[in-house]
């Protein structure tokens, strides 16, 4: 499955508990924050010597709604 990230959407995260939200890089709208690393919008970390956690999958609409997350 491919992994296609955006602006407002939360990420399941290797190693996190919770879901982590996903916000875009102010200098470079190609690059997204999640958490404290940088990812494309592959989801594949932007600097290959960090220790990123592996983004596992996008949070549904409907898992979103029921933890009562929102998008943006």
């Amino acid at each position: 499955m491919a992994i296609r990230l955006y602006d407002g959407v939360y990420v399941h995260v290797e190693g996190a508990a919770e879901p982590v939200r996903v916000t875009r890089h102010a200098q470079n709208a190609g690059l997204f924050h999640v958490g404290d690393f940088v990812y494309d919008i592959d989801g594949r970390t932007v600097d290959a010597t960090s220790h990123a956690p592996k983004i596992e999958a996008i949070v549904n609409l409907q898992t979103m709604r029921e933890l009562g997350l929102r998008l943006n």
